[in-house]
């Protein structure tokens, strides 16, 4: 505003807003003074600025909050069998003691519990015979498999269950073997979540999982979370059209019944 009213050349950009979309806790309100470069509206100059700040506050003190020790009610994860090299690193940082069956660490092979720690088996025999790949992940087993001249046909999601060729059988170049995959219980999942509300049986078979409802599939749970940008909650409905089994929600439950 100039001595004698409005100015038609300076201008000053704004932007309000509060998060989280689903229970505001903060509020926001960005002033840009005589934004540069020709652009003063308050979406394009103020809201990035409000977006950063949010993003940041997310990320820092929102939801921080120290981690209590349960050391009594230690549970040690399930791990797939596959790339050891991988499972070991990720162990070693989450402090969950690891070591092989064997006298040495396999570079492929299974994982088995064993009180409070994971042990790593060798079951990857010689390129020319046929692997054992029972209770490997998806990735690791098609790469083993097709790293020894089989066609691999993939049937499920979760972790292999079966095999359609026998572990230790030899190695046709060429041939097509099929892995047909287990799928995980809702129960399984909620053993390190403690819903204050649960509807239905945990023991549905999750197919899949995703934060996306644009990648929602037949089975699979969709975990509906506040953005700054977006609520997932919004999309609830969207996901179950598109097949959603589960619906994993903080702030309400879905009004339509999940198919199935």
């Amino acid at each position: 505003m100039g001595s004698k009213g409005f100015s038609k050349t300076s201008h000053t950009a704004s932007f309000a807003g509060y998060f989280p979309a689903y229970n505001p806790k903060y509020t926001c309100y960005v002033v840009v003074n005589r934004p540069s470069m020709g652009v003063y509206y308050g979406s394009l100059v103020a809201g990035p600025v409000f977006r950063e700040v949010a993003d940041k506050v997310y990320a820092t003190v929102a939801y921080s909050k120290p981690i209590e020790s349960k050391e009594e009610t230690a549970q040690i994860p399930w791990v797939k069998g596959g790339y050891t090299v991988e499972a070991r690193s990720v162990l070693n940082k989450m402090g969950i003691s690891s070591h092989p069956k064997q006298d040495s660490w396999p570079e492929w092979g299974s994982t088995a519990k064993r009180g409070l720690a994971v042990v790593f088996v060798e079951k990857v025999p010689a390129k020319s015979k046929v692997p054992n790949v029972i209770g490997w992940g998806l990735r690791d087993a098609v790469y083993i498999l097709e790293s020894r001249g089989l066609k691999v046909r993939v049937q499920g999601y979760g972790k292999v269950n079966t095999q359609s060729i026998p572990s230790g059988s030899q190695i046709i170049k060429g041939s097509t073997i099929l892995i047909s995959f287990e799928a995980m219980k809702l129960e399984m999942l909620l053993q390190h979540i403690e819903p204050v509300q649960l509807h239905g049986s945990v023991e549905v078979e999750v197919l899949g999982l995703t934060l996306d409802s644009r990648q929602v599939e037949k089975g699979f749970l969709y975990a509906a979370l506040p953005g700054t940008q977006v609520d997932g909650h919004d999309f609830i409905d969207a996901s179950i059209t598109a097949g959603a089994q589960v619906i994993l929600c903080a702030a309400h439950s879905p009004r339509r019944k999940l198919k199935g």
